[in-house]
Parts: C-alpha cells; structure tokens; sequence
C-alpha cells in the first residue's frame, strides 16, 4: 500500500460525492469520496491533516502524462520482474510509490533503473484517512 500525507486544501460537495484535494509533498492529489448519507466528506475538513492510501495496482505508468491531475514524474529506482508480475519502484522526491505492472506492461515501457516514467493516480482510488496531529 502507497501512502502520502498532506493536508486538505479544498472540498467540493454535490449529490453525495465530495472532490477532495490534498497538498502533499510531491504535489496536489484529487480524491473523490462518496457518502451515503449524502453530507459530503463529514469526517474530513479543509485544513485537516489526511493520509491518502492508494495501493500498487492503482496507479497507472507512463512515458508521457496523460492528465492534468493526479500525475507526477518520477524516476525508477528498482524493478522486482518475476514471469507474470513487475513491482516497479518510483522515486519522488524523497518518497518511493510501488507500481505493480504485468511484466509485459514493463517490457512494452522499456523500463530500466534511472528512467523518467509518470505515475497517474485515478482520483477515484485513493482512500483519505484523517491522521492525528
């Protein structure tokens, strides 16, 4: 499981889902958080200090960024290839996010340690956790 930390910057609210974005360290993240109950992101408040949870399979790599939001650049700092699955580890700064690729994904990108890749992160995969400050 990848996890950044960063405090809310804005909340948007209509029909039961909130678009949360949260400034962390490696840049601004878009969450989008559905609610049952229809009162928008109740246990979370602009200011408040987030966790955002995403785990390896969520994030989507390229050689080019493909959106506006959610995408960083990083570089590959170490590659687990086994026969079916790839572990790909991407350096940000001081964080390292995991990315799991079928092999195949990781051969047809050229992926090699030292190479520039973008991490999209879909908006909808990323889970907040309000954190204790």
């Amino acid at each position: 499981m990848n996890s950044l930390r960063g405090r809310v910057e804005r909340i948007e609210f209509d029909h039961g889902i909130s678009h949360v974005e949260v400034i962390t360290h490696i840049g601004t993240i878009h969450s989008v958080v559905l609610e049952e109950r229809g009162e928008g992101a109740g246990f979370i408040r602009e200011g408040s200090l987030v966790d955002c949870f995403f785990n390896e399979t969520s994030p989507v790599l390229t050689q080019e960024p493909i959106a506006h939001i959610n995408t960083f650049d990083g570089i590959v700092k170490g590659l687990q290839v086994g026969k079916v699955l790839c572990m790909v580890y991407v350096e940000k700064g001081e964080t390292t996010l995991k990315v799991l690729l079928l092999r195949h994904q990781a051969e047809l990108l050229g992926l090699s340690e030292g190479k520039r890749v973008f991490i999209f992160l879909p908006p909808w995969h990323i889970a907040l956790e309000v954190a204790h400050e």
